[in-house]
This record gives structure tokens, C-alpha cells and sequence, in this order.
């Protein structure tokens, strides 16, 4: 069995999910069900680099939902307001200097027609970067950012992965990461020793409160910065991602990767974001100052270790916006179970001068443990989903239709089975508060 060490110091109740935000725009509580793959501590937000975006947004909205799950027609209307705010500031000199940012949003949905009646979003993101000086050189330790995240009544989507019930949950997460040293010189920024810890809290119908407890690191990083809004160009290298679940049956995850690339450009406006390593099942050890405090320890899966890989290509700007994924993880749920997934995504976008048009789809083959004695299941999911934006003044209206055999086809409460018929569509009016 192999062990996975997470030393030095943990912050305690700390986790969040990578990438889910950006500055001005809060989750809905209704999403993608407990997406494991950022409890490391990640941050959650996009923020800006400057004081540009500092300030507020607020928005009400009102939404009328409709789907086919399983055998059965389901009708929702539900009624809220999503807020933001974001203030920043920097301190800069011949030699360089530092930028701080603290943001935090909410989201909240009254619900009529449903069993989850409130749905809640809330996250705050608070920490600070160096920067270099005028000719692009500089240097600095320690930049940290601290994160949390948290849902209540939130819903899995269509598309989600098999972790959890097909019902309403509640989730927690709280992290914090760092990077030991940042260098800068004309166009570049070299990063040593990034880390992050966390740990996340969810529960549903069930009332069983699930934890889930992260850690990643990063040998480094050399990058290739390019104005905005092109991303920066990186390559990183001894990548670790570690994750103990309990409150189920117990297990611990570990996932390692030699390299990885980013923001590669590949014409026409298109970049790649590439990387390719292996997962295993193991012991997770929690230490503090080199003494271990607690070990999370794989109980009852079978011993299995696989290769996996994530490639994407996307192109980020123009009339068009294009993304591309495929994908192979393994991965532990939140009652313990095993699964290895391979997936495919596209998502297509396109904007005009009031209204854009998304187009997104997904194909997976997923496998799955729930013991050791258990030989294995294995299935087949995919779908997708159209959906409309139109801008008019202050007021935003949107539709979506979705369909998919899905792991959450049907929103019943019951422990996640074998993937069934699901279709959902919504219709959405958004007005600007401010």
C-alpha cells in the first residue's frame, strides 16, 4: 500500500475548488456536484491584477425551471440576488513592490416547486503577489492567498461525476496556498515550491457530514507572460495532488505528474494546456512540525494504481469562443467509493453584439468500486446543452434545454447508480442593481 505524506504545518478547515469564479460573477447554488478535484486549497476566484475592477455588483433574478427525471416531470420557480465586491490596492517603488485583493459574493435562491426551498453560494478570497519593477525584474517569498466556499441547497447538474446522492447537499470548504519564491525578469516570472492544504465538510438528505481533506504541491514553475487577456505560458513540474475522504468508508487518493504545460499557443488564437502522470489508492498521514497527528488510511477498495492524462485546447477570444477537453482521472467519492473516469467536453460560445449563443456536450465511460469484494461496474454517460443569453439595457434574459443520460437524471435523494435519462431547461430574467 502506498503512503502519501502530508507534512509541515496544516491549516485546519481549509480547502476550496480550482477555477470556478471570476471577478463580478458568483456560482449559482445549482452546479456540477462536489467537484473533489480542487479540496487541495486551490483558490477559487479569478481575481484582478489591478484596482480596475474594485467596487460592487449586485443582480435580481428570476428563473422558472422544468425537467424530465427518470419516469417522472418536475416544475421549479425560484426568485434571488447575486452580489459581489472587490477592492484591491498595490504598493510599488523603483524596486518593485506588491498588490493585495480581497473579493467575497453571494448568491441566494428562494425556491417554489422544489425540495432544496433555499439554495445559498457564498465565497471570499483574501491574499496578496509580488510584483516586478519598471524593466520587468523583481523578486519576493511568500505570497499567500486564503480562500473559502461554501453551498447550501446546492443541486448536481447533468453533467457531474458519481460522487454523492441525487439530491440537494450542503458543502464547506476552506484553504489557503503559497508559493515559497517568486522571481521576475523581462517577460518571464519563475515560481519555487508552491503549495496549498484544505479541507471541505458536505452533507445531504442523509444528514452524514463527509470530510475531505487536501493537499497539492509544485516543484516549480518557469512562465512566459503576454499581455491580457492572452494567458501566460507555463511550464511546472513535480506536481502532487492528495486527498483523504472520511465520514463513509475511508480512503486516500494520491495523483503525480512530472510536467505539465499551459497557455501553449497552437494558431489561430488557440493554446494547450497539456499534462499526463499517474493516480494511486494509499494511506494519507497528516503531520505538524515533522509529528504525525492523524492518518487517513484506503479501508475497503481494491489496491489499483492508473495512468491518467488532461488535455485542452481553447480559444479563449473572438466571435467564437472554443474549448476543447479530454481527460482520464481517478477518483475517490465523498461515501468512499472508486471510480476511473475518461471524459470528453466541447463547448462552443458565440458572442454578438447583445445576445451569445452556447453550445456544450460531454461523453464519459466511468468505472466504479465500492469494495474490494466488488468486481466492478462500468457505464456509459453523455448529453448536452444549448443555452441563450440576451442583453437588453440593465436586463438580461436567458434560456437553456439540456439532456443527458446522467448519474443525476433523476434528483430523488437515492446513492448514486448507474447513469439514467435526464433533460432540464430553464428560463431566466436577470436585472442589474446597480
Amino acid at each position: 500500500m502506498t503512503t502519501l505524506g502530508l507534512a509541515g504545518i496544516l491549516l485546519a478547515r481549509s480547502a476550496s475548488a480550482e477555477g470556478t469564479h471570476t471577478a463580478g460573477l458568483v456560482r449559482s447554488p445549482d452546479g456540477d456536484f462536489l467537484d473533489t478535484g480542487g479540496v487541495a486549497g486551490r483558490p477559487t476566484v479569478a481575481l484582478p491584477d489591478d484596482g480596475s475592477a474594485d467596487g460592487w455588483d449586485a443582480t435580481a433574478v428570476m428563473t422558472g425551471a422544468a425537467g424530465r427525471e427518470g419516469d417522472a416531470m418536475s416544475g421549479a420557480g425560484e426568485a434571488g440576488a447575486d452580489a459581489t465586491a472587490v477592492t484591491s490596492g498595490e504598493e510599488r517603488d523603483l524596486h518593485g513592490g506588491f498588490a493585495g485583493v480581497a473579493a467575497a459574493g453571494a448568491s441566494v435562491r428562494g425556491r417554489a416547486g422544489s425540495d432544496a426551498p433555499l439554495g445559498l453560494a457564498t465565497w471570499a478570497q483574501v491574499g496578496y503577489r509580488w510584483l516586478p519593477d519598471a524593466q520587468g525584474r523583481g523578486m519576493g517569498v511568500f505570497p499567500v492567498t486564503f480562500s473559502h466556499d461554501g453551498v447550501i441547497g446546492a443541486l448536481p447538474g447533468l453533467g457531474a461525476r458519481r460522487d454523492g446522492v441525487r439530491g440537494a447537499y450542503a458543502r464547506e470548504q476552506l484553504g489557503a496556498e503559497f508559493v515559497g519564491f517568486q522571481g521576475f525578469w523581462p517577460g518571464h516570472r519563475a515560481d519555487y515550491l508552491r503549495m496549498g492544504f484544505g479541507s471541505a465538510w458536505s452533507t445531504s438528505q442523509d444528514g452524514v457530514v463527509h470530510h475531505q481533506t487536501g493537499a497539492h504541491a509544485e516543484g516549480g514553475a518557469i512562465c512566459w507572460l503576454r499581455a491580457a487577456p492572452a494567458p501566460e505560458a507555463c511550464l511546472r513540474f513535480f506536481e502532487m495532488d492528495m486527498l483523504g475522504v472520511e465520514g463513509g468508508s475511508s480512503a486516500a487518493i494520491g495523483e503525480f505528474a512530472p510536467a505539465r504545460v499551459t497557455g501553449i499557443p497552437v494558431g489561430g488564437g488557440v493554446y494547450l494546456d497539456a499534462t499526463g502522470g499517474g493516480a494511486f489508492l494509499g494511506t494519507m498521514t497528516i503531520s505538524s512540525s515533522n509529528q504525525p497527528t492523524h492518518t487517513i488510511v484506503t479501508e475497503d477498495l481494491p489496491e489499483m494504481a492508473v495512468g491518467t492524462y488532461d488535455l485542452r485546447l481553447y480559444r479563449p477570444r473572438g466571435p467564437v469562443a472554443i474549448e476543447a477537453r479530454a481527460r482520464r482521472a481517478m477518483y475517490v467519492s465523498t461515501e468512499g467509493d472508486l471510480s476511473i473516469e475518461d471524459r470528453a467536453e466541447l463547448s462552443l460560445a458565440m458572442s454578438g453584439r447583445r445576445t451569445t449563443v452556447t453550445a456544450r456536450g460531454f461523453a464519459a465511460r466511468t468505472r466504479w468500486w465500492t469494495s474490494k469484494t466488488d468486481p466492478g461496474a462500468m457505464s456509459d454517460s453523455g448529453g448536452g446543452e444549448l443555452a441563450l443569453a440576451h442583453q437588453r439595457g440593465a436586463y438580461t434574459l436567458g434560456a437553456s434545454a439540456g439532456v443527458a443520460r446522467s448519474f443525476y437524471g433523476a434528483l430523488d435523494g437515492a446513492a448514486v447508480g448507474a447513469p439514467s435519462l435526464g433533460a432540464r431547461g430553464t428560463l431566466e430574467l436577470r436585472r442589474a442593481l446597480r
